[in-house]
């Protein structure tokens, strides 16, 4: 996905927490990283 498909998934209920170039991190833990190769945006599963 890209920078922008990844910010259309940001709703009212879900926003947009935070964005350091890299990874886009939504309010219900959802994260999406870059993929360095594609430049492109995938999800990714985060274990605290």
């Amino acid at each position: 996905m890209t920078k922008e498909e990844v910010y259309k998934l940001a709703t009212v209920e879900n926003p947009i927490i935070n964005d350091n170039g890299n990874r886009i991190e939504f309010a219900n833990g959802d994260m999406y990283a870059k993929q360095s190769i594609t430049n492109l945006y995938r999800k990714v599963k985060v274990y605290f």
